[in-house]
């Protein structure tokens, strides 16, 4: 028989393809203690379950689960890689005047606004022949993002003499400007219920998903990509987020990175580097675990991701820690260091792994994977935060 707690999840997961098994399902407690402070999971299933606020505490509860976590920008190699040009020359092959483009899961909306400017930019200065719809499960960050105001923080990555041409200050932040929202739209839509495409559209030339898969465990990850891959018409992109390709690397999803000027429309799947392995001669580091024999911190990487690949949780963790010895700051590393621990459903080694990560992250921003180029150390920080919360940790 199942717990109320274990109802709860099944609820989320009914909802928004979100899943909290085994162990995990124990991050729902604190969420629920912050959605109705003082009420039990039993005290709250019954609310989920009553007609009158069920529907409202259960879009409450997966906001909380959620981290919406986004600035615009993000990411940015991925941005500015988009190929708009070959994109619309597509559509005109086709007989469409406008490049469409879909946002899915877009949260309060920046990536929106960022496809919009970018595009903007890109064939200015005539308007560009760019429509951007964004959805969202939540009705809460869907109004934040046709509201189209942000803090400081949110506009960082954005050049000043652009974000100058496309937002205007108000009360201590910005407003995006009517140019720039005369692109785009925002509707509610469930990757995980509702149909692909959205019901009224057509495909899209190119689709942007980031940092969302993060939330959803293996089967889902691969439906929703293969759904996605579907709503393309012919010649489109489809850009993940680098968070969900360092969180599916053990579930061997396909990387899908965002189009290069040589390569526009391409769905590549990238594959760990084999590790260099030391010289005979080299010795041997003292580590508490020595049974991998590595060069460096990169080596002992690529190794423990090979292994991970491979479904060697356990030998993936040795050469992962020993990265960690090599080079402690090595954010990316304590971060699949973590993945390996949830492998094994060791939910306190695996949050004391991401804890590790994030304190890198602080302590050295970027951290150390700059040999992973397409990896912004922000989105690092938000899958632990992701797997923390799921796992039931608590963060300070």
């Amino acid at each position: 028989m199942k717990s109320a707690l274990e109802a709860v999840a099944e609820l989320v997961r009914r909802e928004s393809g979100m899943t909290f098994d085994g162990n995990r399902v124990e991050g729902l407690r604190a969420a629920i203690a912050r959605v109705q402070p003082g009420a039990d999971p039993i005290a709250f299933l019954r609310r989920l379950r009553s007609p009158a606020g069920g529907r409202a505490a259960l879009d409450a509860l997966v906001d909380e689960v959620t981290v919406n976590e986004t600035y615009f920008y993000r990411e940015r190699a991925q941005i500015d890689a988009i190929p708009w040009h070959e994109l619309l020359a597509s559509a005109h092959a086709r007989g469409d005047a406008k490049v469409r483009v879909w946002s899915a899961a877009c949260s309060t909306g920046e990536e929106v606004y960022t496809l919009a400017m970018a595009a903007s930019e890109t064939f200015a200065p005539v308007a560009p022949p760019v429509e951007v719809v964004g959805t969202d499960l939540s009705v809460t960050v869907l109004g934040r993002a046709w509201e189209g105001r942000y803090r400081a923080r949110a506009v960082r990555e954005i050049e000043p003499h652009v974000r100058d041409r496309w937002l205007a200050r108000v009360d201590g932040g910005w407003e995006v400007l009517e140019p720039l929202r005369r692109l785009v739209r925002f509707e509610r839509h469930n990757l995980t219920r509702d149909p692909v495409p959205p019901l009224g559209e057509s495909r899209f030339d190119l689709i942007v998903l980031r940092n969302v898969l993060i939330y959803f465990d293996a089967p889902t990850s691969a439906e929703i990509v293969g759904r996605l891959r579907r709503a393309l018409h012919p010649g489109g992109a489809l850009v993940l987020g680098s968070a969900d390709v360092l969180c599916e690397t053990t579930r061997r999803l396909a990387e899908v990175t965002a189009p290069t000027p040589s390569d526009p429309i391409a769905l590549r799947e990238r594959r760990p580097v084999r590790p260099r392995r030391a010289a005979s001669a080299a010795p041997a580091l003292a580590t508490p675990d020595p049974i991998v024999e590595v060069l460096d911190a990169d080596a002992a990487f690529a190794d423990g991701l090979t292994r991970l690949e491979a479904g060697e949780a356990g030998e993936a963790i040795t050469s992962l820690r020993r990265a960690l010895y090599l080079d402690p700051a090595f954010a990316v590393a304590a971060f699949m260091l973590g993945r390996a621990h949830d492998e094994l459903d060791d939910r306190v080694a695996a949050a004391r792994a991401y804890r590790q990560a994030l304190r890198a992250l602080d302590s050295t921003p970027g951290g150390h994977h700059a040999q992973l180029q397409q990896i912004d150390g922000a989105d690092v920080a938000a899958a632990c935060r992701a797997r923390l919360l799921a796992i039931g940790d608590a963060l300070s």
